[in-house]
């Protein structure tokens, strides 16, 4: 089996032994993904065919891609993880209609990205669109559901905070520049960075952490070519500069 066909086969078992875990243990996706992180022969592994392990693809690969590979698994985890959808200040169940009014808040009255509202609320950006799809427009909101969204407004880590702040300043269409260049030449980073006069860590490290953020089907496709670190992973790995 060549190393592409194994990444494959890996990342198909990644989705399918943490849905299996939470069907068995009736736990959370979080609570899954610590299980395994302790796993060092398995995340030795994982990283050996750069098979990414953090909690945001875990909740990714739980949504559409298992209900594609897997549809009889995929009906079996969703109650547990649907279960498990939580007001983040609370801790009391909410209803998928009250979720869904969360959700437009966030996104029509106070204009966040589909991406920023599923962190914050710990959700898979399909997840938060295909709720958001499902009931914009068919409720009216109430001054109620305005103050539960702002009362459930996590702290952003600073790393975010950044990212929207310069994806909101412009960084977008410098991003998308080098990552379509990349594209259209087939280049690895070394003659990315060389032909925009770059320094090859800050450009691997900002495509990294923003491409994802912009147009993760692109991230997705050039990871590999430009040896990009899983977002995440970095974010843990980076080191905390001294003040």
């Amino acid at each position: 089996m060549s190393y592409s066909e194994q990444r494959e086969v890996l990342i198909k078992e990644r989705r399918e032994m943490v849905a299996r875990y939470i069907v068995e243990h009736h736990c959370t996706i979080k609570e899954a993904y610590q299980h395994f992180k302790e796993d060092k022969d398995l995340m030795n592994m994982f990283q050996q065919y750069r098979v990414g392990f953090s909690l945001s693809t875990l909740k990714r690969e739980l949504d559409l891609p298992l209900k594609q590979s897997n549809p009889e698994l995929f009906k079996e985890v969703r109650p547990f993880i649907d279960g498990n959808r939580n007001n983040v200040l609370t801790n009391q169940s909410m209803t998928r209609e009250a979720f869904a009014r969360l959700i437009i808040v966030k996104r029509d009255v106070e204009k966040k990205s589909f991406r920023v509202i599923g962190k914050e609320l710990e959700l898979a950006e399909t997840s938060v669109i295909r709720i958001y799809r499902d009931y914009v427009g068919k409720v009216e909101l109430s001054q109620e559901d305005l103050e539960l969204a702002k009362k459930s407004d996590m702290n952003l880590r600073p790393h975010i905070q950044d990212k929207v702040e310069q994806h909101q300043k412009g960084i977008e269409h410098q991003i998308l520049s080098w990552a379509n260049y990349a594209l259209e030449t087939k280049c690895d980073l070394p003659t990315l960075s060389q032909h925009f006069g770059l320094e090859r860590q800050n450009v691997k490290n900002t495509l990294s952490e923003l491409l994802p953020l912009i147009d993760y089907e692109l991230y997705l496709t050039l990871q590999g070519q430009l040896g990009l670190c899983d977002e995440l992973s970095y974010q843990e790995q980076a080191p905390v500069k001294k003040k």
